[in-house]
């Protein structure tokens, strides 16, 4: 999708189309002033909720945890009641997904999954990869390493 529909709370008639490119979550700031956008592009952007007008647009660097694998693309974006937002940041060449903390004052994103977890086929498998391996989608299994 590449705009945000916003519709009346009192008719629930459409008040403004706001195009953003690769839209793909929404979600409203605990104060009600930010509408916060996710995008499927390296990029969250923040909508004034009382002008209905793109407030800032953020781009990310994004989270390298191994060599070569970098996650920046912000899908989701869940805000939190102390101005900061919990993302999950997808890879650009993969569906492979981390849990972040973005802070919007620095635009700076903290890498939640300390262990270096990783979602993959509907199952948490902890890198590197030798030592577990998902056999289910459901269920991660540990292996003897080489195996």
């Amino acid at each position: 999708m590449n705009r945000v529909d916003v519709f009346s709370t009192a008719g629930q008639s459409p008040a403004a189309p706001i195009s953003i490119p690769g839209a793909s979550s929404a979600d409203l700031s605990a104060d009600g002033t930010t509408v916060w956008i996710g995008t499927a592009l390296e990029q969250i952007v923040a909508i004034d909720t009382s002008s209905l007008r793109i407030r800032n647009r953020y781009s990310l660097v994004g989270l390298t945890p191994l060599p070569g694998t970098i996650f920046s693309r912000p899908v989701e974006v869940l805000s939190l009641s102390n101005g900061k937002s919990m993302v999950r940041l997808r890879q650009p060449v993969s569906w492979q997904a981390l849990l972040a903390l973005w802070d919007p004052a620095s635009n700076s994103l903290t890498d939640l999954t300390s262990t270096r977890l990783y979602f993959s086929n509907r199952a948490w498998a902890s890198l590197p990869a030798p030592a577990i391996k998902s056999k289910s989608p459901r269920r991660c299994q540990r292996f003897p390493a080489g195996s």
